[in-house]
């Protein structure tokens, strides 16, 4: 069996990299949070290709994964199902998010 490879980016120069603290607040929406508004202008970017997240038990609060949705531009948050050989679940809507940060590491095409 192969693995199929597709080029995202190719010239290096190109790339950016932001290394960013996110703070969450209010109640967890079901499908994501949307980062702020704005924030790939705020980053210089075009359009990200990748993110990398934090699982420090420093920055995360109640034992949370994070995972970042390209297509929708949203952060989703994950939690154990209530034991450790269950798949990870997506946070409860509505549950607080008082407290959550998470470090993470966007990588894009930069703006000119």
């Amino acid at each position: 069996m192969a693995v199929a490879v597709s080029t995202l980016a190719r010239d290096v120069s190109s790339l950016k990299r932001v290394i960013a603290l996110l703070t969450f607040s209010g109640t967890y929406t079901t499908g994501g949070e949307a980062p702020t508004a704005g924030f790939l202008k705020e980053f210089s970017l075009s359009r990200i290709l990748a993110v990398f997240f934090e699982q420090s038990d420093v920055l995360v609060a109640g034992g949370l994964v994070a995972s970042y949705d390209h297509v929708n531009n949203k952060v989703f948050l994950r939690e154990t199902a209530g034991t450790v050989d269950l798949p990870l679940k997506e946070l409860s809507s509505g549950a607080s998010l008082t407290g959550v940060l998470f470090r993470a590491e966007f990588i894009g095409e930069g703006n000119n």
